[in-house]
Protein backbone atom coordinates (compact mmCIF):
# COMPACT_ATOMS: atom_id res chain seq x y z
CA UNK A 1 0.00 0.00 0.00
CA UNK A 2 3.12 2.37 0.19
CA UNK A 3 2.55 3.11 -3.33
CA UNK A 4 -0.31 4.27 -3.15
CA UNK A 5 -1.65 8.12 -2.98
CA UNK A 6 -3.23 8.45 0.43
CA UNK A 7 -3.28 12.17 1.95
CA UNK A 8 -7.00 12.54 2.68
CA UNK A 9 -8.20 9.03 3.63
CA UNK A 10 -6.72 5.44 5.81
CA UNK A 11 -5.87 2.81 3.24
CA UNK A 12 -7.39 -0.26 4.85
CA UNK A 13 -5.01 -3.37 5.66
CA UNK A 14 -6.81 -6.67 5.58
CA UNK A 15 -5.06 -8.82 7.03
CA UNK A 16 -5.44 -6.85 10.34
CA UNK A 17 -9.07 -8.81 10.38
CA UNK A 18 -7.66 -12.47 9.54
CA UNK A 19 -7.96 -13.45 13.24
CA UNK A 20 -11.16 -11.40 13.62
CA UNK A 21 -12.99 -13.66 11.02
CA UNK A 22 -11.12 -16.91 10.88
CA UNK A 23 -14.15 -18.70 12.75
CA UNK A 24 -16.59 -17.31 10.31
CA UNK A 25 -17.35 -20.18 7.57
CA UNK A 26 -17.41 -19.51 4.24
CA UNK A 27 -21.20 -20.26 4.04
CA UNK A 28 -21.15 -16.50 6.20
CA UNK A 29 -19.37 -14.29 3.95
CA UNK A 30 -20.61 -11.90 2.22
CA UNK A 31 -20.07 -12.45 -1.74
CA UNK A 32 -20.40 -8.91 -3.00
CA UNK A 33 -23.64 -7.83 -1.49
CA UNK A 34 -24.21 -4.15 -0.38
CA UNK A 35 -20.55 -3.85 1.02
CA UNK A 36 -20.19 -1.71 4.22
CA UNK A 37 -18.14 -2.99 6.80
CA UNK A 38 -14.71 -4.54 6.77
CA UNK A 39 -15.93 -7.89 7.23
CA UNK A 40 -17.54 -7.71 3.66
CA UNK A 41 -14.55 -6.55 1.61
CA UNK A 42 -12.48 -9.59 3.41
CA UNK A 43 -15.36 -11.97 2.17
CA UNK A 44 -15.26 -10.95 -1.19
CA UNK A 45 -11.51 -11.04 -1.52
CA UNK A 46 -10.95 -14.84 0.07
CA UNK A 47 -13.67 -15.84 -2.41
CA UNK A 48 -12.12 -14.09 -5.15
CA UNK A 49 -8.78 -15.85 -4.16
CA UNK A 50 -10.40 -19.21 -5.27
CA UNK A 51 -10.69 -18.03 -8.74
CA UNK A 52 -8.19 -18.44 -11.57
CA UNK A 53 -7.46 -14.72 -12.66
CA UNK A 54 -4.78 -15.81 -15.30
CA UNK A 55 -5.22 -13.78 -18.29
CA UNK A 56 -7.89 -11.87 -17.36
CA UNK A 57 -7.96 -7.66 -17.39
CA UNK A 58 -8.71 -6.05 -13.95
CA UNK A 59 -9.80 -2.75 -13.47
CA UNK A 60 -9.00 -1.19 -10.25
CA UNK A 61 -11.05 0.20 -8.02
CA UNK A 62 -10.88 2.14 -4.87
CA UNK A 63 -13.54 0.43 -2.24
CA UNK A 64 -14.76 2.43 0.21
CA UNK A 65 -14.86 0.96 3.75
CA UNK A 66 -16.86 2.68 6.45
CA UNK A 67 -16.25 4.31 10.19
CA UNK A 68 -18.11 6.28 12.25
CA UNK A 69 -16.94 9.80 13.17
CA UNK A 70 -15.59 12.51 11.25
CA UNK A 71 -12.59 11.33 10.55
CA UNK A 72 -8.78 12.21 10.56
CA UNK A 73 -8.96 14.56 8.02
CA UNK A 74 -11.44 17.64 6.89
CA UNK A 75 -11.60 16.89 3.51
CA UNK A 76 -12.08 13.53 3.97
CA UNK A 77 -14.74 11.03 2.37
CA UNK A 78 -17.84 11.58 4.46
CA UNK A 79 -21.58 10.80 4.74
CA UNK A 80 -22.93 13.19 7.17
CA UNK A 81 -21.77 15.89 9.91
CA UNK A 82 -20.41 19.06 9.34
CA UNK A 83 -19.38 19.61 5.17
CA UNK A 84 -15.84 21.22 4.31
CA UNK A 85 -16.34 24.62 2.85
CA UNK A 86 -14.64 27.00 0.37
CA UNK A 87 -13.73 29.73 3.23
CA UNK A 88 -15.98 32.60 2.45
CA UNK A 89 -18.51 31.26 0.26
CA UNK A 90 -22.17 31.13 1.28
CA UNK A 91 -23.98 28.10 1.40
CA UNK A 92 -26.80 26.58 -0.62
CA UNK A 93 -29.84 27.99 -0.05
CA UNK A 94 -32.79 25.57 0.17
CA UNK A 95 -30.49 22.52 0.06
CA UNK A 96 -29.56 20.03 2.84
CA UNK A 97 -25.63 18.47 2.60
CA UNK A 98 -25.51 14.64 1.93
CA UNK A 99 -21.80 13.73 1.93
CA UNK A 100 -18.27 15.02 0.53
CA UNK A 101 -16.41 12.46 -1.71
CA UNK A 102 -13.03 13.19 -2.21
CA UNK A 103 -11.64 12.07 -6.01
CA UNK A 104 -7.75 13.12 -5.23
CA UNK A 105 -6.64 9.83 -3.44
CA UNK A 106 -8.44 8.02 -6.65
CA UNK A 107 -7.11 10.03 -9.16
CA UNK A 108 -4.89 7.34 -10.70
CA UNK A 109 -8.37 5.65 -11.22
CA UNK A 110 -10.42 8.38 -13.06
CA UNK A 111 -10.24 9.06 -16.56
CA UNK A 112 -10.80 12.43 -16.40
CA UNK A 113 -9.65 15.38 -14.21
CA UNK A 114 -10.73 14.38 -10.11
CA UNK A 115 -11.02 18.85 -9.48
CA UNK A 116 -11.01 17.61 -5.51
CA UNK A 117 -13.94 17.21 -3.53
CA UNK A 118 -17.47 17.14 -4.30
CA UNK A 119 -19.77 18.42 -2.30
CA UNK A 120 -23.22 16.91 -2.24
CA UNK A 121 -26.20 18.60 -1.11
CA UNK A 122 -30.28 17.26 -1.87
CA UNK A 123 -33.60 18.85 -2.61
CA UNK A 124 -36.32 17.86 -0.82
CA UNK A 125 -37.14 15.23 -4.05
CA UNK A 126 -33.94 13.59 -3.33
CA UNK A 127 -33.45 11.12 -5.05
CA UNK A 128 -35.82 9.81 -6.97
CA UNK A 129 -36.31 13.41 -9.13
CA UNK A 130 -33.97 14.60 -11.88
CA UNK A 131 -32.05 17.85 -10.85
CA UNK A 132 -32.46 16.81 -6.65
CA UNK A 133 -29.06 16.03 -6.83
CA UNK A 134 -26.76 19.22 -6.45
CA UNK A 135 -22.98 19.09 -6.34
CA UNK A 136 -20.10 21.56 -5.40
CA UNK A 137 -16.42 21.34 -5.80
CA UNK A 138 -14.36 22.20 -2.65
CA UNK A 139 -11.01 22.78 -2.38
CA UNK A 140 -9.65 20.46 0.20
CA UNK A 141 -6.37 22.19 1.38
CA UNK A 142 -8.30 25.68 1.96
CA UNK A 143 -11.51 24.41 3.10
CA UNK A 144 -13.15 25.14 6.57
CA UNK A 145 -15.90 23.26 8.18
CA UNK A 146 -18.67 25.31 6.83
CA UNK A 147 -19.85 27.61 9.47
CA UNK A 148 -23.46 27.93 10.59
CA UNK A 149 -24.31 24.89 8.80
CA UNK A 150 -27.28 23.44 11.45
CA UNK A 151 -29.62 20.42 11.54
CA UNK A 152 -32.10 22.06 9.17
CA UNK A 153 -29.56 21.95 6.30
CA UNK A 154 -28.24 18.23 7.04
CA UNK A 155 -29.80 15.13 4.76
CA UNK A 156 -28.48 12.76 8.08
CA UNK A 157 -29.76 13.61 11.77
CA UNK A 158 -27.64 15.84 13.64
CA UNK A 159 -28.40 13.28 16.44
CA UNK A 160 -26.07 10.56 15.56
CA UNK A 161 -22.48 10.28 14.08
CA UNK A 162 -21.40 10.93 10.59
CA UNK A 163 -19.72 8.01 8.23
CA UNK A 164 -16.13 8.76 6.62
CA UNK A 165 -14.72 6.58 4.28
CA UNK A 166 -11.26 4.34 4.53
CA UNK A 167 -10.14 2.90 1.35
CA UNK A 168 -9.60 -0.65 -0.03
CA UNK A 169 -7.24 -0.57 -3.47
CA UNK A 170 -9.03 -4.05 -5.46
CA UNK A 171 -10.24 -4.26 -9.01
CA UNK A 172 -13.68 -5.40 -11.04
CA UNK A 173 -13.34 -7.77 -13.19
CA UNK A 174 -13.61 -6.64 -17.48
CA UNK A 175 -16.83 -8.17 -18.80
CA UNK A 176 -15.46 -9.28 -21.31
CA UNK A 177 -13.56 -12.13 -19.88
CA UNK A 178 -15.17 -15.59 -19.08
CA UNK A 179 -14.51 -16.58 -15.53
CA UNK A 180 -14.36 -20.25 -14.46
CA UNK A 181 -16.98 -20.48 -11.57
CA UNK A 182 -15.47 -22.00 -8.67
CA UNK A 183 -17.69 -23.83 -5.89
CA UNK A 184 -18.37 -22.21 -2.52
CA UNK A 185 -20.25 -23.03 0.60
CA UNK A 186 -23.04 -20.61 0.15
CA UNK A 187 -25.66 -20.78 2.60
CA UNK A 188 -27.82 -20.18 -0.58
CA UNK A 189 -28.36 -22.65 -3.36
CA UNK A 190 -28.34 -19.87 -6.01
CA UNK A 191 -24.30 -18.68 -4.99
CA UNK A 192 -22.76 -21.90 -4.70
CA UNK A 193 -20.96 -21.13 -8.11
CA UNK A 194 -18.86 -18.24 -7.86
CA UNK A 195 -17.73 -15.53 -10.70
CA UNK A 196 -16.00 -12.70 -9.50
CA UNK A 197 -18.01 -9.25 -10.38
CA UNK A 198 -18.30 -5.30 -10.18
CA UNK A 199 -17.97 -4.16 -6.50
CA UNK A 200 -21.64 -3.22 -5.12
CA UNK A 201 -20.14 -0.89 -3.06
CA UNK A 202 -19.36 2.82 -2.87
CA UNK A 203 -16.24 3.13 -4.99
CA UNK A 204 -14.11 5.35 -7.08
CA UNK A 205 -13.01 4.16 -10.52
CA UNK A 206 -13.32 0.83 -11.51
CA UNK A 207 -16.56 0.25 -13.55
CA UNK A 208 -19.91 1.51 -13.10
CA UNK A 209 -22.26 -1.43 -11.19
CA UNK A 210 -25.67 0.02 -10.68
CA UNK A 211 -28.33 -2.87 -9.30
CA UNK A 212 -30.62 -3.08 -12.27
CA UNK A 213 -29.19 -2.22 -15.13
CA UNK A 214 -25.50 -2.61 -14.60
CA UNK A 215 -23.04 -0.14 -16.58
CA UNK A 216 -23.75 1.89 -19.85
CA UNK A 217 -20.91 3.65 -20.77
CA UNK A 218 -21.41 6.97 -22.38
CA UNK A 219 -19.37 8.57 -24.94
CA UNK A 220 -19.15 12.21 -23.34
CA UNK A 221 -19.71 11.31 -19.78
CA UNK A 222 -16.96 9.93 -17.76
CA UNK A 223 -17.81 7.14 -14.50
CA UNK A 224 -15.96 8.59 -11.41
CA UNK A 225 -17.65 7.02 -8.32
CA UNK A 226 -20.67 5.66 -6.85
CA UNK A 227 -22.41 5.86 -3.70
CA UNK A 228 -24.35 3.06 -2.46
CA UNK A 229 -26.21 2.20 0.71
CA UNK A 230 -24.70 1.94 3.81
CA UNK A 231 -25.76 -1.26 6.08
CA UNK A 232 -22.98 -2.68 8.16
CA UNK A 233 -22.78 -6.62 8.67
CA UNK A 234 -24.20 -8.16 11.38
CA UNK A 235 -22.84 -10.03 13.89
CA UNK A 236 -19.51 -9.90 12.96
CA UNK A 237 -16.54 -7.91 14.63
CA UNK A 238 -16.22 -4.48 13.04
CA UNK A 239 -19.26 -3.64 11.61
CA UNK A 240 -17.16 -0.08 11.27
CA UNK A 241 -13.79 0.24 11.07
CA UNK A 242 -13.98 2.13 14.44
CA UNK A 243 -15.88 -0.12 15.86
CA UNK A 244 -15.22 -3.78 17.37
CA UNK A 245 -18.23 -4.98 19.05
CA UNK A 246 -20.84 -6.64 16.34
CA UNK A 247 -23.94 -5.81 15.52
CA UNK A 248 -27.22 -7.07 15.66
CA UNK A 249 -30.27 -7.68 13.00
CA UNK A 250 -32.58 -5.44 15.09
CA UNK A 251 -34.16 -2.18 14.61
CA UNK A 252 -32.45 -0.95 18.23
CA UNK A 253 -29.47 1.27 18.59
CA UNK A 254 -27.58 -1.84 18.44
CA UNK A 255 -28.99 -3.35 15.57
CA UNK A 256 -27.96 -2.47 11.33
CA UNK A 257 -31.54 -1.79 10.85
CA UNK A 258 -31.61 1.55 13.25
CA UNK A 259 -31.37 4.57 11.43
CA UNK A 260 -28.09 5.70 13.37
CA UNK A 261 -26.14 2.83 11.84
CA UNK A 262 -27.43 2.86 8.21
CA UNK A 263 -28.17 5.20 5.19
CA UNK A 264 -30.56 3.81 3.04
CA UNK A 265 -31.58 5.63 -0.41
CA UNK A 266 -34.39 4.25 -2.21
CA UNK A 267 -34.24 0.35 -1.33
CA UNK A 268 -30.57 -0.16 -0.85
CA UNK A 269 -30.04 2.49 -3.89
CA UNK A 270 -27.02 3.20 -5.56
CA UNK A 271 -25.76 6.77 -7.07
CA UNK A 272 -23.58 7.41 -9.29
CA UNK A 273 -22.03 10.46 -10.78
CA UNK A 274 -20.14 10.80 -14.34
CA UNK A 275 -18.41 14.12 -14.95
CA UNK A 276 -16.64 15.90 -17.69
CA UNK A 277 -13.41 17.37 -19.08
CA UNK A 278 -14.28 20.85 -17.93
CA UNK A 279 -16.06 19.60 -14.58
CA UNK A 280 -19.53 19.17 -15.22
CA UNK A 281 -21.11 16.33 -13.41
CA UNK A 282 -24.07 13.78 -14.05
CA UNK A 283 -25.73 11.82 -11.31
CA UNK A 284 -27.66 8.63 -12.29
CA UNK A 285 -30.02 7.02 -9.42
CA UNK A 286 -31.63 3.70 -9.18
CA UNK A 287 -32.95 1.42 -6.59
CA UNK A 288 -31.69 -1.90 -5.06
Amino acid sequence: MADLKSRYHERIDLERFDDSYADVAERDYNNHSNVTSPFDVWSVCKLRSKCDLDGARLIPTDVVVWGRGMGAHIATTRVGGVPAWNPGEPLPSGLKFFGQFNLLDSADLIRVAAKGLLSVWATEDFPWEKDSVKTFWIDPDSAVLAPGCGAEQRFCSDDHEPYFGSLYRSWDPDPKHEFQPVSVDHQFEAYREYQPRPWDATKYGGLEHMPQWGSKPSLWWRFLFQFASIQASPKVAYPWTTREEPLTLGFDEAGIYHESNSVVIGDMGVISFSGTRSGKIRTLFECG
